[in-house]
């Protein structure tokens, strides 16, 4: 996990923030 963050870490956080809420775009409720 460390080295792909490192590695790829907006790719990352993009994973994250479709984990973390995936309809964000089209709803637009995500907190980050």
């Amino acid at each position: 996990m460390d080295s792909r963050i490192k590695e790829n870490p907006e790719r990352t956080f993009d994973l994250v923030l479709q984990v973390v809420c995936p309809t964000s775009e089209k709803e637009g409720r995500c907190f980050f």
